[in-house]
């Protein structure tokens, strides 16, 4: 199958797109998060796994300053624009190597005021179906926000956050350059330092929110077994490339996982919530 002409808005998102969900992509993506291919020997994606397809087709030259696709002119006073949260409900795990078609719409959009000022509130609808029949329904909430000044991260704690599970990891740029690779994703903060430092004002490399979000649904997956069908995810406060930080969590009394990504100062960077 082959792509649609892409007809953006400005999240950036194809109105509809298309993919073959080849077996190749998920190898590229178990390659880059560590993950045994037999992770998906079933032949269908893990949850989340689909975040790797359906990846941007804009030109180069269609590109805006921050590695983006280029918004309407209005948008301009709000440049900086954050993946901050998503819930994700699967009826029916995606097939490999079958065709299906994702079709997006902004379902909500609002002004809020916050701390560094006013900034759009933006929920993207995707509804992703195969051989007709629907499999997974997201909603994924996007901010945009013009330049601010950002609170930097506080001094490294001593010891690990206490939870029922606890793995450490020091993101490098080696992964977000592989992750921002496998999803297409070319946003500048994720593999230029000058231009994340300098223009943007992160102290480092910035963590992309669904590697996080993907890396704590595998930790889930690892300690508990679930491969869940409804899942819900936030990003709090960004996690930064050299840095180090703890995927953290527990199974309740229902079975549903509640996993947190948890910075070096102890800040709560990512929530996800699976059952």
């Amino acid at each position: 199958m082959t792509g649609a002409e892409p007809t953006l808005d400005d999240t950036g998102f194809a109105a509809e797109a298309c993919d073959s969900m080849s077996r190749d992509q998920a190898r590229q993506l178990a390659a880059c998060l560590d993950v045994d291919p037999a992770r998906f020997a079933d032949g269908t994606l893990p949850p989340l796994w689909h975040w790797a397809y359906f990846t941007s087709r804009v030109p180069t030259s269609a590109l805006g300053v921050d590695g983006h696709p280029r918004r309407r002119p209005a948008m301009d006073a709000f440049p900086q624009r954050m993946w901050v949260g998503g819930r994700i409900h699967t009826t029916r795990p995606l097939d490999l190597d079958e065709d299906a078609r994702r079709v997006s719409r902004i379902i909500a959009a609002a002004m809020k005021e916050g701390g560094a000022g006013e900034f759009w509130l933006v929920t993207v609808e995707h509804t992703i179906s195969q051989q007709g029949e629907t499999r997974v329904l997201e909603e994924q909430d996007l901010v945009f926000r013009g330049a601010a000044a950002l609170t930097r991260p506080g001094p490294e704690a001593d010891t690990a956050p206490d939870a029922q599970w606890v793995e450490e990891r020091v993101p490098d740029p080696v992964l977000l350059f592989r992750f921002s690779a496998v999803t297409n994703n070319a946003h500048r903060i994720h593999y230029d330092h000058p231009y994340a430092t300098e223009v943007e004002g992160y102290p480092d490399l910035v963590v992309h929110g669904p590697l996080t979000a993907l890396s704590l649904a595998e930790f889930a997956h690892r300690r508990s077994g679930i491969d869940a069908r409804s899942i819900s995810f936030r990003a709090r406060a960004p996690l930064f490339a050299n840095r180090r930080l703890w995927l953290t969590g527990y199974a309740d009394a229902d079975g549903a996982v509640h996993a947190s990504a948890i910075r070096a100062d102890h800040t709560e960077a990512v929530t996800l919530e699976l059952s």
